[in-house]
């Protein structure tokens, strides 16, 4: 069977107002970060990848805006490999490229190098060129396919969110891990399943719901 990333292994992301008790996320399951625009959803990626390497996984980033690419670049990789993509001409390619060597791959067949993480920054900024723009119509139907298929080969992805992404790719929020940062707006709380009251009645708190589960509270790490 294909390696895979353990259910056990999971990525600290804060902890729980008033009980401060660890607040953790599987590194098994897709994980989606929302937030208003400005948030700095690069600082909990950035977080989430270095976590993700000390658990054994290959981290991969596609990083539309640089922000993330200077924090990540010291993890080790493969030999004569890159590992950081930069700008929606890398991005699309390597996120086609990726979708090619996974559409191609047996779920049984082994599945070579250890599991992956797929790392996506600045989903918000490319969707701004508009839906019809080439480029980003090719990256988005790349990035859909690849939601559905990855985890069959040990691949999770993890990547930033506002609302008019979702409007423009819904199905990103489902069966993922969402981690909505403070200021998120209550339509795209409700569009990804999680109680608007939540943030307000945490001021300062991020909200997290976990795949088929409802959403709570967190005051995060990288705020």
């Amino acid at each position: 069977m294909s390696p895979t990333i353990n259910a056990t292994d999971t990525v600290r992301l804060g902890t729980a107002p008033h009980t401060q008790n660890v607040v953790t996320a599987h590194l098994e399951d897709h994980l989606l970060v929302a937030g208003p625009t400005g948030a700095p959803a690069h600082q909990i990626l950035t977080n989430y990848a270095r976590q993700a390497h000390h658990a054994g996984a290959q981290v991969e980033v596609l990083d539309y805006t640089g922000q993330l690419a200077d924090r990540v670049t010291d993890l080790p990789t493969r030999v004569g490999a890159r590992h950081v993509f930069i700008g929606i001409d890398d991005f699309t390619d390597r996120a086609l490229s990726r979708l090619e060597a996974i559409s191609t791959a047996s779920v049984d067949a082994a599945y070579s190098g250890p599991p992956r993480l797929l790392v996506l920054n600045g989903l918000p900024q490319m969707m701004r060129r508009g839906p019809h723009d080439t480029d980003v119509q090719d990256a988005v139907d790349a990035l859909q396919a690849l939601l559905h298929i990855s985890r069959h080969t040990g691949s999770t992805l993890a990547a930033d969110f506002d609302l008019p992404t979702a409007q423009l790719v819904p199905q990103f929020g489902e069966d993922m891990t969402v981690l909505a940062q403070p200021g998120t707006s209550d339509s795209l709380l409700q569009t990804l399943g999680i109680r608007p009251g939540i943030l307000s009645d945490h001021p300062g708190a991020a909200a997290l719901r976990p795949p088929g589960a409802p959403g709570r509270a967190v005051i995060l790490d990288c705020p």
